[in-house]
């Protein structure tokens, strides 16, 4: 429930559907836990990238990348639009 608001879980469904109801729903119980929910956004989420290399005949290493957690972003917006 804590995670669903911070991500607008709901946002990726059309209005007035049964999921999007649903989701919306947990999203409203979700505000309630606000240490939850700080702890979340704070919490980093590391991953692994192979970045594009150099030179072609380079390999490319791994590359170590933090992202804050549980934001919702402007991609994050325009995918859910799409």
């Amino acid at each position: 429930m804590a995670s669903c608001a911070p991500i607008k879980c709901y946002a990726e469904y059309l209005i007035g559907s049964a999921e999007y109801e649903k989701n919306f729903a947990l999203a409203q119980e979700g505000d309630k836990y606000q240490q939850e929910q700080q702890f979340l956004k704070n919490y980093p989420l590391l991953t692994t990238e192979l970045p594009e290399p150099v030179y072609w005949n380079k390999i490319p290493e791994e590359v170590k990348v933090k992202y804050q957690g549980f934001e919702y972003s402007q991609a994050d917006q325009v995918a859910d639009e799409v």
